[in-house]
């Protein structure tokens, strides 16, 4: 447990022992165990040693929270919006999130679409839900986690920069007193080319909380 959640080890510790997180272990541990065979119909994401890799961002460093709708296909290494090393087939929402930095910071021919430059950042990508399979085959006890989750960052933090879909439930659940909250439109309204680049996370308000926050070196470089 301490290599997968490495800094954030000793503030879900409580959480880590429980029960139940235990139970998500061993429901996602079934799923994916059910997903290796093509008959049972069941496709989980992103791969299993990938589940928990949002919390390579270092929790002491934590002051952005972009909380994602869910994995989108096999290319998730774990963290939302991003796309594993393959090039020639980049995932459909790490484009969309690519075209969003392009519109404020221009052209970046060597993106780096795993976002683990984002994440070193200080930028912790969460996904929610934790799979797309069928849309039937949810894990609710990783909605209780990432519930868990927004409530130790409510709890232990002030200044953070929450990113949210507009209509996430989990929305309510973030002290808009104590942090900023900036809102996304659902990334599935723009899935065709032409439409890709009107989605908007609006990364210039994000840095210009960070910069009025610390200065220009808290800022993010997308």
């Amino acid at each position: 447990m301490k290599e997968l959640f490495k800094s954030w080890y000793n503030v879900l510790y409580k959480v880590l022992i429980s029960k139940k997180f235990n139970d998500l272990i061993n429901k996602y541990n079934t799923i994916y165990e059910l997903s290796k065979f093509k008959f049972n119909n069941v496709i989980i994401y992103p791969n299993k040693n990938k589940v928990f890799s949002c919390f390579n961002c270092d929790y002491n460093k934590v002051k952005i929270v972009i909380i994602g709708t869910n994995p989108f296909d096999d290319k998730s290494e774990g963290l939302c919006f991003d796309s594993n090393d393959n090039l020639t087939e980049v995932s459909i929402y790490a484009s969309i999130f690519h075209k969003n930095i392009e519109k404020y910071y221009g052209l970046k021919v060597n993106h780096d679409y795993s976002l683990k430059y984002l994440q070193e950042q200080g930028i912790l990508l969460l996904n929610n839900p934790l799979i797309n399979s069928n849309k039937t085959n949810d894990i609710e006890e990783w909605e209780w986690f990432i519930k868990y989750i927004i409530s130790i960052l409510n709890a232990n933090k002030t200044g953070l920069i929450f990113c949210i879909e507009e209509n996430d439930e989990l929305l309510k659940l973030i002290n808009d007193k104590n942090h900023y909250i900036i809102t996304y439109k659902n990334m599935n309204q723009f899935l065709y080319w032409k439409e890709q680049q009107l989605w908007d996370l609006n990364l210039k308000q994000i840095n210009k909380i960070l910069y009025e926050q610390n200065g220009k070196d808290n800022m993010i470089k997308f």
